[in-house]
């Protein structure tokens, strides 16, 4: 079938998880990808909801950036989860004792055998039929080093954007991105 048609399609969910964020994303062919994953274990019952109960397979995980209501969710889907690809903006927190047992969790799965892929500049990924394009970050994110507007303690501009294009549609994901960024990839893309 055609890109768009009942049989052949990309399904978004936008997980109900309170605080932060959790968006499940199926292709076409089966293939999953969780794009951030909540505060904490919350994820898990939610991801009960849009999984089937036997599935312990996920194919990408996307974490946009390193605030807890984003990633603190990942230690136990990493736990729970066979994760074959794990996608990060690279940005580092060693200070942080919570981000010091993700970026473990992230180790031990690449151990298990995931790829481990930091965004550092533009490019696509293409998964059954659909393309993701990674407009941001751009650049290699290093602790202390952020886009205008920035402090050590706020990290949302440092935010994986990514656009997940399928036949005719198109989304914009944004993770936590703020006025700086968005003024920065708007004059940057202007057609």
């Amino acid at each position: 079938s055609t890109p768009g048609s009942a049989a052949d399609h990309v399904q978004i969910a936008f997980l109900d998880i309170g605080q932060g964020d959790a968006t499940f994303i199926t292709f076409q062919d089966g293939q999953q990808m969780l794009v951030d994953c909540a505060v904490d274990n919350v994820i898990l019952e939610a991801l009960g909801r849009v999984m089937k109960f036997y599935d312990r397979d996920i194919d990408y995980l996307l974490v946009t950036h390193p605030d807890s209501d984003h990633y603190g969710g990942c230690i136990d889907v990493l736990n729970r989860y066979d994760v074959k690809n794990i996608i990060y903006n690279g940005l580092k927190k060693p200070n942080e004792s919570f981000w010091r047992v993700f970026d473990q969790a992230v180790k031990e799965e690449q151990r298990s055998g995931a790829k481990y892929q930091v965004i550092e500049a533009m490019s696509s990924l293409e998964i059954a039929g659909a393309k993701l394009t990674f407009l941001y970050p751009d650049h290699a994110i290093a602790q202390n080093s952020f886009v205008p507007g920035e402090t050590e303690e706020n990290d949302n501009n440092t935010s994986i954007v990514f656009k997940l294009s399928y036949g005719a549609n198109d989304v914009l994901m944004t993770g936590d991105m703020e006025l700086e960024l968005e003024n920065y990839l708007r004059e940057k893309y202007r057609p």
